[in-house]
């Protein structure tokens, strides 16, 4: 150590990063805004639900094997993540988002209502099911879509304080709900509303990417005019 001089190049890069930080965030704010709408209310509904599922099950006349209820919701979830996979070519990340969502929110409000029939009701026990699959299958669709969106939106140099940041709105529905003391019709009404939230917010999503897509093409474009008019 006597004999070489200390090499500093990693911390000035770190103080070059930080100093980059502010007009990145600033130019992006919006956008990632709404991205941590879209993770927290989904993510949120995925967690009440595991909460609720089987609460609602076993409210009907029957006794379910567990087990297998939970086999086939993990089949929906990877049922859901081979479809995303192989829709990658036709549908963009926020196409899916917004099928999912919409999709959750028809589950969502499906098991609302068929948490309030009768606990003899075949039909709604067949139905509450469904809607639990349904929702499983989009969750699989959900996160190979919310991945590659964070990829494109979030910036590398401050991705993991963004995603920890995501984390405390997600973090404190989760709670809220939790220990609301709410009955399952009213959590299942609250979260097919969060899925309207996350709808509006993909919406909102792509509406301010075009923007920006269309407003970096123009100043090529008179970017490239000026060079023209130079030559």
């Amino acid at each position: 150590a006597l004999f070489f001089d200390e090499n500093y190049g990693a911390r000035a890069a770190a103080a070059s990063g930080g100093a980059t930080q502010g007009p990145v965030l600033q130019g992006r704010l919006p956008v990632l805004m709404l991205l941590g709408v879209v993770v927290s209310v989904f993510e949120a509904s995925m967690f009440v639900f595991v909460s609720e599922w089987f609460r609602c099950i076993t409210h009907f006349d029957f006794q379910p094997n567990i087990g297998l209820l939970f086999s086939m919701f993990m089949m929906a979830c990877l049922c859901g993540s081979s479809a995303s996979t192989l829709l990658g070519t036709r549908l963009k990340p926020p196409q899916r988002l917004a099928i999912a969502f919409g999709a959750s929110f028809l589950a969502f409000g499906a098991s609302a209502f068929a948490v309030t029939l009768p606990e003899d009701s075949v039909g709604g026990a067949i139905g509450l099911f469904a809607a639990f699959l349904i929702f499983e299958f989009f969750v699989g669709v959900y996160f190979p879509s919310v991945g590659v969106l964070k990829s494109d939106i979030v910036p590398e140099e401050v991705r993991g304080l963004i995603y920890n940041l995501y984390r405390l709105p997600l973090n404190i529905i989760i709670v809220v709900m939790l220990l609301s003391g709410f009955a399952s019709v009213t959590k299942f009404r609250i979260l097919s509303l969060l899925m309207l939230v996350g709808f509006g917010s993909v919406m909102g999503i792509v509406s301010l990417r075009a923007r920006d897509g269309g407003r970096e093409l123009g100043q090529k474009l008179r970017d490239g005019g000026q060079e023209l008019a130079a030559v």
